[in-house]
């Protein structure tokens, strides 16, 4: 059986979710005792030296849900054009706060491009850190937009 060949900005992609899934979790020995995978197959999951390795999708799930964030399985919609988005209710009361969030991630994507812009361009090494800075307004927008949802009800 053959699988399909990511290339390698989308391995990279699958391998940093990893990796911060694995740090959201409090390391691979924590990590291992959430789920079936021992430290070394973890950490093998998120070395971009072993393109061979996936992270089974069981051990995606029991991670995620112990990690509190769903990185991979973010990353994956992403590669598909697609963003994820909180469902659950929020009560209505949070919305200041969650909309004081989003202005504190915008300011983040602000400030980390202007970083990366300092000498005039974004390179590939700078592109990682301003992805994950969008990503974390993306995500506070989602839930915001989530939370205004649930008030109109």
């Amino acid at each position: 059986m053959t699988g399909i060949a990511l290339d390698q900005a989308a391995l990279a992609a699958l391998k940093t979710a990893v990796k911060l899934l694995l740090a959201d979790v409090g390391g691979g020995v924590a990590a291992a005792s959430a789920c079936r995978v021992g430290p070394p197959q973890l950490s093998d999951y998120a070395n971009r030296e072993h393109p061979d390795r996936g992270m089974p999708i069981d051990v995606v799930a029991a991670l995620e849900a112990v990690g509190g964030q769903p990185r991979v399985t973010a990353a994956l919609a992403a590669l598909a054009g697609y963003a994820l988005r909180p469902v659950t209710p929020i009560a209505v009361g949070d919305v200041p706060a969650l909309l004081a969030r989003v202005g504190e991630a915008a300011g983040g994507v602000f400030a980390e491009a202007a970083r990366a812009l300092a000498d005039g361009r974004i390179s590939a090494g700078e592109r990682p850190g301003l992805l994950h800075k969008l990503r974390e307004l993306e995500r506070a927008a989602a839930v915001a937009i989530s939370a205004l949802h649930g008030e109109a009800k």
